[in-house]
């Protein structure tokens, strides 16, 4: 094994043993996580209802357009088309759902 290759292993078990320590404060680490877990809770999100102003509403694209401030249709492609959304946005479904992420070089 040559020296540039004994550095980019040694770089690689380094990333590997950070991200594990970086998990025990967050749930996803990485942007391809984090869309995944969005994407997770997207679904779940809509198979649930809520009672707001003492109406129970199913949860709807809409309804989380409202809630987090971000276009449903945004919130459709990125669900459905898995087409990508700006961190601001994955930001702000991350904290309505209640995510906390770790993202780097992005």
């Amino acid at each position: 094994m040559g020296p540039a290759l004994a550095i980019e292993v040694s770089r690689q078990v380094e990333i590997m043993e950070l991200k594990e320590r970086l998990r025990q404060f967050y749930d996803v680490i990485g942007v391809q996580e984090l869309e995944s877990e969005l994407r997770s809770r997207i679904t779940d999100y809509l198979a649930s209802s809520s009672l707001i102003n003492e109406r129970r509403r199913k949860g709807s694209y809409n309804l989380l357009s409202e809630q987090t401030d971000i276009s449903h249709t945004f919130i459709w492609k990125f669900h459905t088309k898995e087409q990508a959304i700006c961190i601001t946005n994955m930001n702000k479904l991350a904290n309505f759902f209640g995510v906390k992420y770790f993202v780097d070089n992005f």
